[in-house]
Parts: C-alpha cells; sequence; structure tokens
C-alpha cells in the first residue's frame, strides 16, 4: 500500500472476487493454479484489522463497513459501500493516528449522514483479524490482477477461528479475468467463491455468540449444542466466519 498524504478520505472503487481456501491447507508462494499468467514478484505482511459497528448492526444494515488497519506502523481507517448484487465497491481511505477512530474524517464519505453523536457513542469494536498476506501482481490476456493470499484468524470476543482466503482484485481491464480466475482456483485448489466481504458475514457470528455470552452459562451450552446440531457444528461457524 503505498503512502498516503493526510488529506482526508480517498475514494476509490475496487472490483474484487473473494474466495475461501481451507486454513489448514499447505502454504505455498505461488498457487498452481495460476498456469500460464505472467506473476510478478510477491511482497508479504502482517495485517491486523478491526471492524467497527453498533450493537445492532446499523451499518451492515445499510451496506457499510467501518475498520481500522494496521498495516506496520501505519494505521489507515477505511468505509466500504456494497450494494447486493454489485462486483464494485466504494472504497474511502484516510490515515488516523492509531486505533482509535476519527471519524471526522470520514465527512465525505456515505458515513456522515449516519455520523451523528449518537451513532459515535454506539459503535463499538465488532470482530478482529489477524492474517500474514501475501500479495502476487498477475497479467493476463484480460487485464491485470492482485491476488492476495490470506491465512490467520478472526476473533469476537473470546471466541476465535483459524481463516484462509484468496483475494482477487481487479487492477486493471476486463471483470471476466476475475471470474476466469476464480474458476481455476474452484477447480483446481478447493476453493469457494464469497461474494459477501468480512464484515457482514462475520457479523451474524458475533450477534449470536453476544447473546449466548449473555445468558447463563447453561443456557449457552444449550443455545450452541442446538447450533451445532442444526448447521454442523464447527464447519458451520467458519462458513459464517469467512
Amino acid at each position: 500500500m503505498p503512502p498516503m498524504k493526510d488529506m482526508g478520505a480517498a475514494m476509490g472503487l475496487e472490483t474484487e472476487l473473494k474466495l475461501r481456501i481451507p486454513a489448514n491447507r499447505p502454504r505455498t508462494e505461488v498457487p498452481r493454479w495460476l498456469g500460464d499468467y505472467d506473476i510478478g514478484r510477491g511482497a508479504q505482511r502482517h495485517l491486523t484489522s478491526t471492524y467497527f459497528d453498533t450493537p445492532k448492526h446499523k451499518l451492515r444494515r445499510h451496506g457499510l463497513s467501518l475498520r481500522i488497519r494496521r498495516d506496520g506502523e501505519r494505521y489507515v481507517q477505511t468505509v466500504k459501500s456494497a450494494k447486493p448484487g454489485e462486483l464494485g465497491r466504494g472504497e474511502w481511505e484516510m490515515e488516523v493516528d492509531g486505533d482509535e477512530l476519527e471519524l471526522d474524517k470520514a465527512d465525505d464519505t456515505p458515513l456522515a449522514r449516519f455520523s451523528s453523536k449518537g451513532l459515535r457513542r454506539k459503535l463499538k469494536p465488532l470482530f478482529k483479524t489477524s492474517v500474514d498476506r501475501t500479495t502476487l501482481p498477475i497479467r493476463g490476456k484480460g487485464g491485470e490482477i492482485e491476488l492476495a493470499i490470506d491465512r490467520g484468524k478472526i476473533a469476537c470476543g473470546q471466541r476465535s477461528t483459524q481463516i484462509g482466503e484468496y483475494e482477487l482484485e481487479l487492477k486493471n481491464g476486463y471483470s471476466t479475468e476475475l471470474f476466469r480466475l476464480a474458476r481455476a482456483a474452484a477447480q483446481q485448489a478447493e476453493a469457494e467463491l464469497d461474494l459477501r466481504s468480512k464484515a457482514p458475514s462475520v457479523a451474524t457470528l458475533c450477534w449470536k455468540i453476544s447473546r449466548m455470552q449473555s445468558r447463563s452459562a447453561s443456557r449457552s451450552r444449550l443455545t450452541l449444542t442446538c447450533v451445532r446440531r442444526r448447521h454442523s457444528g464447527r464447519s458451520a461457524c467458519r462458513a459464517w466466519l469467512i
């Protein structure tokens, strides 16, 4: 990520696809399913991100997500907007001083219309991710794509689970190139397409956990057992998280 000037929110439009992969898959610097694509020099870094929302998930219900990501010594606050069925998403990034929200810098984003004093007080950390990311620039006949390979964990309260993910972002060219790569990953690497971003998919699980923790210990155990019986337990939790 190139350095940013301190000038408020920088708006962009990202076109990307996310694919879940088994978290225990052996690490490889260059996935075999890339085939004959022209692959540039890769880069590695560790990323920690905190996602925020209200207890009633107001941002998620309006198609927004809000996070602060630490990348080395830099902290970047990001607002994203999306509509169901659309491939592209609006993205606004602003550099901040640390892991505390600086909502005054988000005045030029869709978050501004919800930025009342009441909402500011209600926004709390919802979940955190900690991943080791490998990025590879890829050039194909139809465009240029950046592949990000994430491995790490998502934590919600005292509970966490391991995650693995491919993220394909179109940098230049046609979106058909994204789907061509996604199809190759699905066929050769057991990757599963996920059109949701992290925030909406994990919010459901966090809401269930918060309800469990607010009840008595015996009642919480009963509720968790019911979830396991109905949705195949641990594998279902991973499906919600990733």
